[in-house]
C-alpha cells in the first residue's frame, strides 16, 4: 500500500481449478494431479496482471488461451480443451450441471482480495466519502468472515 492511498478490503474470492468431462484429467483421482502433472495440458488463464496471472506463471502452467472475463474462461474450461480457475461461487453451478469437475479443491486453489482504493485527502468530495461508506457497509459481513 501507497502512503497516499486508502485501501478498503471489500471480500475474498476463492478460486478453483476446473476441468470438463471431456477433458483427459476428468477421470484422473485428485491424489494423483500434481501442479507438474498440470503443466502437461494446455490453460486458459486470465489477460490482465491478477493473482491468475501470477498463479499460472508460480506453477509453470502452459497458458494456450486468453479471456479477459471469468465468462470467456469458462467456455474455454467447457470446451474440454483447457484447464482454468474460476471463482468457486461461480463454478459451484457449472459443477452441479455436470459441465466442469473441481479439481483438488484443497491443492489447486487460490484467493483474490477484492478492495476499494481512494486517494487519501483531508477533505475528500462527498461521494466519494459516502461511496466508501456504502462499500464498508454492504461487505462488512465479508470483511468479518474473511479475518478469521
Amino acid at each position: 500500500p501507497l502512503p497516499n492511498l486508502h485501501v478498503l478490503p471489500l471480500f475474498r474470492e476463492t478460486m478453483h481449478l476446473y476441468c470438463a468431462p471431456s477433458h483427459p484429467l476428468y477421470q484422473v483421482e485428485d491424489r494423483k494431479l500434481s501442479w507438474k502433472e498440470l503443466s502437461r495440458y494446455p490453460y486458459a488463464g486470465l489477460g490482465y496482471h491478477s493473482p491468475n496471472m501470477e498463479v499460472s506463471h508460480k506453477r509453470s502452467l502452459s497458458r494456450a488461451a486468453t479471456g479477459f472475463d471469468q465468462e470467456a474462461i469458462a467456455i474455454l474450461i467447457i470446451s474440454g480443451q483447457f484447464l482454468g480457475f474460476l471463482p468457486s461461487h461461480y463454478g459451484r453451478r457449472f459443477v452441479s450441471d455436470g459441465l466442469l469437475r473441481t479439481l483438488n479443491a484443497e491443492k489447486f486453489v487460490y484467493y483474490a482480495q477484492f478492495s476499494a482504493i481512494a486517494r487519501k485527502n483531508a477533505n475528500p468530495p462527498p461521494e466519494v466519502s459516502l461511496l466508501l461508506q456504502c462499500l464498508e457497509e454492504a461487505h462488512k459481513h465479508s470483511n468479518a468472515a474473511n479475518s478469521g
